[in-house]
């Protein structure tokens, strides 16, 4: 398995962005969710909707061509859920990581409380530097982080 280290940094960038008070490590979603609900609380984060999300429940607004919100998760666009582990199982492929890694950097017990997107992350960059080195060694390597537009994967909103 391959890690995507581009997708990876991308979703730390924009976890940067994500209202603190939209955001639970506890739990995927709230709710109901949509993109464009969550991609609104991005433009107005004092609205109050009551509506939170972990790192892994803020995929489908980062990366809409990719994710999208489900009956217990987040499945991949175009690939159906076999069990409850869906959205693991989603961001092992989509990221090109383990089980183990997934769980390492997003399972709730793997942080303190309180714990904020920026401790996710931060945690997110120091697992693909372990990985790959630093952002430098991976241009040179021909990775694309040169061009990191908000909207190189399909991000709804501008920082």
């Amino acid at each position: 398995m391959t890690i995507n280290a581009e997708r990876l940094l991308f979703l730390a960038d924009f976890l940067d962005r994500v209202p603190p008070q939209h955001f639970s490590i506890n739990i995927v979603v709230t709710r109901d969710a949509t993109v464009e609900e969550f991609s609104k609380l991005l433009e107005h984060p004092d609205q109050d909707c009551k509506s939170a999300g972990c790192a892994m429940g803020w995929c489908p607004v980062a990366f809409p061509k990719l994710f999208r919100y489900g009956d217990r998760g987040i499945h991949l666009i175009g690939k159906e859920p076999i069990d409850e582990y869906q959205t693991y199982e989603a961001i092992c492929e989509a990221f090109g990581i383990t089980v183990r890694e997934a769980y390492n950097l997003f399972e709730p017990s793997r942080y303190l409380s309180p714990c904020f997107p920026s401790d996710v992350a931060t945690k997110i960059r120091k697992f693909v530097k372990g990985k790959v080195g630093d952002v430098a060694d991976l241009q040179n390597r021909g990775g694309d982080l040169v061009d990191r537009r908000p909207d190189h994967y399909g991000v709804l909103t501008n920082p």
